[in-house]
């Protein structure tokens, strides 16, 4: 399964480009799967041509398979499956699904919502982020202060450490409405979307404050994308900010799973 962040769908608006990649991902016997995560950011443009031509390309890519789901709400699909003991879930199809196959039932009060949402979610990510840059700090100060790790990779290898993440596990379980326990942390632990949850987070809290130069902000739509690497083989984006944070929280981590920019990944199914 092969997973594209918004911009690589605007490269797919040229038709000679959109046949070349489907072509070559179908004789492969990959998939590329769209997410809520794409159409939301679509559904929030304002120039209504540009936003038909997109889910348009959108709905042509996803056929009759629902979205992949918003990141937060998979995780959250996941951490109760996990409570019930049960191994699969179902996915529907959603009013998402719905509006990209007919743009035309697209409302503007839709669009405000997605707005609303979308700046809900990333000004939540930022106030978690400040208690992630404490526990950040905590494991500076441990190291001795100054630069103490040599790679985000280094910085991961404690950063992920249980008895770190308890205090973060414990937020997004009560987030969620779950109750705490010391066998869902392990699960979530074991669940390789939910680590790979932490371990973006971790990478952003490294970026922040360890680089001289410190990154942009990656935001949550982006971030949030990574997660979908624990079904998904490749990620391909054109952000570059954004692939240099995916490649520290999965490479060398996560086996077989591959993060591309859109070039390399034109010349691989070229």
């Amino acid at each position: 399964m092969i997973v594209l962040d918004v911009g690589c769908y605007r490269e797919l608006l040229v038709p000679a480009t959109l046949r070349q990649v489907v072509a070559s991902v179908r004789a492969s016997g990959q998939a590329i799967w769209p997410s809520q995560a794409n159409a939301f950011e679509i559904i929030k443009y304002d120039n209504h041509r540009r936003r038909n031509q997109l889910l348009t390309v959108l709905q042509e890519l996803k056929g009759d398979r629902p979205l992949l789901l918003w990141p937060q709400d998979l995780l959250k699909r996941i951490a109760v499956a996990l409570v019930k003991r049960e191994t699969r879930f179902p996915v529907a199809p959603a009013l998402v699904d719905k509006i990209i196959a007919d743009p035309r039932l697209l409302k503007p009060e839709h669009v405000k919502e997605v707005r609303t949402f979308l700046e809900t979610e990333e000004a939540n990510m930022q106030q978690a982020a400040k208690q992630g840059r404490k526990a950040a700090r905590a494991i500076i100060k441990a190291r001795g202060g100054g630069k103490p790790f040599s790679s985000a990779q280094d910085f991961l290898s404690l950063w992920s450490d249980a008895k770190n993440l308890a205090w973060y596990i414990d937020y997004d379980l009560k987030s969620i409405e779950l109750t705490v326990d010391e066998a869902l942390r392990a699960a979530l632990l074991a669940n390789p979307e939910w680590r790979l949850h932490y371990d973006i987070t971790g990478v952003a809290m490294y970026r922040q404050m360890m680089e001289p130069k410190e990154p942009r902000w990656v935001g949550r739509v982006d971030l949030g994308q990574v997660i979908y690497l624990g079904e998904a083989d490749v990620l391909v984006s054109r952000d570059n900010a954004f692939l240099e944070a995916a490649t520290d929280a999965v490479i060398g981590r996560y086996a077989n799973k591959r993060i591309m920019s859109w070039q390399e990944f034109l010349a691989l199914v070229g």
